[in-house]
């Protein structure tokens, strides 16, 4: 008989920054500078609270894997509220802007 796999349920949250081309081209340095900052302060201490894990990067997108769907959601509305509140302090064409999407299904572990 076939050894059975086991099946988990987790939820995965893709982030992307939004206008990263634009961003880089007014101010490379700057806008590196804080994406650094941001997954140093906010977004990977964020993660690790709310036991998730980041399953892969490319450049300015996130690939996150968490335990379950709540724990994504408040993760990212977390992150969220600290990064609106240091653009405040950042002039409009410098602020970091992320869109994201959950996503909960199985898989085979």
């Amino acid at each position: 008989m076939p050894e059975r796999t086991k099946r988990r349920l987790t939820a995965v949250l893709v982030a992307d920054l939004v206008g990263f081309s634009h961003l880089v081209e007014v101010d490379e340095e700057g806008t590196l500078r804080n994406l650094r900052t941001l997954r140093n302060e906010v977004i990977d201490p964020s993660i690790d609270v709310f036991g998730g894990r980041v399953a892969n990067t490319a450049g300015d997108s996130l690939l996150l894997e968490f335990p379950s769907v709540v724990d994504a959601v408040r993760c990212w509305s977390s992150m969220l509220n600290d990064i609106a509140n240091r653009n405040q302090e950042l002039a409009q064409d410098q602020r970091i802007l992320f869109r994201a999407g959950i996503n909960i299904g199985g898989c085979r572990c």
